[in-house]
């Protein structure tokens, strides 16, 4: 039975973890990407989102919650996840996280398929909820600022491709910390955390990649934007 569970990540010594949740029906769907340590996890995690993260209490060379820490801290994301061990013992200051040891069994899938739908949280493109407040629900003031934040973020990204095509990788920078209150202030999720992976995270090489991201999750907002306000779409 298929589950929302898609996006999955395994972080282990050996494939033995991935192969064995490969051999459950409920796990079928999954599409799990493996990685033997946790540096090649934080680099894939950069770039990448997950439903469910799992790991071994073994990895190195930063164990399991100090991988949590650089993900909540560092990455600023978040995600439901698992320490899989014979001795993992809970660790007071970390809360979203689950344990199961081996060996795996279907009841250890069946909580982690429950985890992970209890944890979903939904992924929003935008909100009003800040320019409602903002304007005390003034319709015109509402639709100026949707124009003004296509209008800011269309020059903007010209900036920014510029700025890759140079290469000029500080002023990229730069132009994405600009960009990121835009994106706050319609309520979108994703633009702060990618502009911020830009800004302090990423290397030079990688920008270029979460420059298209960034683009991309930009049209999906102006596409669900011009469903709501149609007479926005020729602005």
């Amino acid at each position: 039975m298929g589950t929302i569970l898609k996006n999955v990540l395994i972080i282990s010594p050996t494939e033995n973890l991935m192969e064995s949740f490969q051999s459950f029906d409920t796990c079928r769907d999954w599409e799990m990407d493996y990685c033997q340590d946790s540096f090649s996890a934080l680099q894939r995690l950069k770039n990448s989102t997950y439903d469910l993260i799992i790991m071994d209490e073994g990895i190195g060379p930063l164990d399991p919650f100090k991988v949590m820490e650089y993900v909540f801290h560092e990455l600023q994301k978040s995600y439901p996840m698992v320490i899989v061990g014979d001795n993992s013992k809970p660790e007071a200051i970390h809360e979203n996280y689950q344990r199961c040891n081996y060996p795996i069994e279907q009841y250890n899938v069946d909580a982690l398929v429950h985890y992970g739908k209890s944890e979903e949280k939904e992924k929003k493109l935008f909100s009003l909820e800040y320019l409602n407040e903002l304007s005390d629900n003034n319709q015109e003031f509402i639709e100026e600022s949707i124009v003004l934040f296509k209008n800011t973020l269309d020059a903007k990204f010209v900036d920014l491709q510029k700025a890759i095509s140079t290469p000029d990788f500080e002023e990229a920078r730069q132009i994405a910390h600009n960009i990121k209150p835009s994106f706050s202030m319609l309520g979108n999720d994703a633009g702060p955390v990618i502009c911020n992976t830009i800004c302090y995270n990423a290397l030079e090489s990688e920008i270029p990649e979460l420059a298209q991201t960034l683009m991309k999750e930009y049209g999906l907002i102006v596409d669900e934007i011009e469903k709501q306000f149609p007479k926005l779409k020729a602005v």
